[in-house]
């Protein structure tokens, strides 16, 4: 499974962290070894990518 966090809902948004984690489908087993990486917000604008203001202030709601 391989999840996104994103300041957007449209594909170019920024992407503020991945992760990932192997498990079986068949006894929901998940595998020990996940992958997670934070990325910056200045790298994702870099290439291109953008906020939604509606997002962020989604996320501003979170605790």
């Amino acid at each position: 499974m391989v999840d996104l966090e994103t300041l957007g809902t449209v594909a170019d948004a920024v992407i503020l962290s991945i992760g990932a984690v192997k498990f079986d489908l068949d006894s929901d087993a998940i595998d020990d070894d996940g992958f997670y990486a934070s990325i910056s917000i200045e790298s994702n604008q870099e290439t291109g990518r953008r906020i939604q203001e509606d997002t962020l202030i989604w996320w501003m709601g979170q605790s």
